[in-house]
């Protein structure tokens, strides 16, 4: 039973290894890509975003 419960051990710390390896990074850029396109969405709208100016029209005639 030592021998299976440390092979178990052997084996979550190898996976630990690759998730650490090569899913952690995988997972910060995907994060990382929607945090940048909120980010820049939102100050695009900021940027668009101007006064209400009152529309001024000329002199109609009937």
């Amino acid at each position: 039973m030592n021998d299976m419960s440390s092979l178990i051990a052997l084996f979550f710390l190898f996976i630990s290894y690759i998730f650490l390896k090569y899913g952690l990074p995988i997972l910060l850029v995907i994060v990382g890509y929607f945090i940048f396109k909120r980010y820049r969405k939102n100050t695009q709208t900021s940027k668009n975003k101007k006064p209400n100016q009152p529309v001024k029209q000329g002199n109609l005639k009937p």
